[in-house]
């Protein structure tokens, strides 16, 4: 979760210290925002199994943020079994009729916003654990 953490901080500050970066090491923001990615999500998915060892109840909610990271591994093994000649993603996707949901960049953005819920899940339910809240008293 550091190196997401850092990279992700890297990632924002980039252009304030370094502006042309990507001149001077080829594909360095693409480079850093891959780390970020797989930094946090590594870490988050790591914390859910660390609480699923305590914890089954955890399980789903890590199946739903693992979620967006099969369907980027399915989308783009279609797109480079299918159709190889299509590219990056740009507006001419639309014209050839290739849906949205094989996009990487649509994944990419339904992927950030689980990891977004996963930690809030993962934050409120040791909140609750720390403080007994949601506990029945007998």
């Amino acid at each position: 979760m550091r190196t997401g953490l850092i990279c992700g901080a890297l990632l924002g500050t980039e252009r304030f210290f370094i502006f042309h970066l990507s001149d001077l090491v080829y594909k360095a923001h693409e480079l850093i925002a891959v780390l970020t990615f797989l930094g946090l999500y590594v870490g988050i998915v790591g914390l859910y199994g660390e609480r699923m060892r305590h914890d089954m109840r955890f399980v789903w909610p890590a199946l739903l943020v693992c979620v967006p990271l099969v369907a980027i591994g399915v989308g783009q093994a279609l797109l480079w079994l299918g159709q190889r000649d299509v590219g990056w993603v740009d507006v001419a996707w639309r014209e050839l009729g290739i849906p949205v949901w094989l996009s990487f960049a649509f994944w990419q953005w339904v992927a950030v916003a689980l990891l977004w819920v996963g930690l809030g899940h993962l934050l409120m339910s040791r909140l609750r654990a720390a403080t007994g809240y949601g506990r029945r008293f007998r």
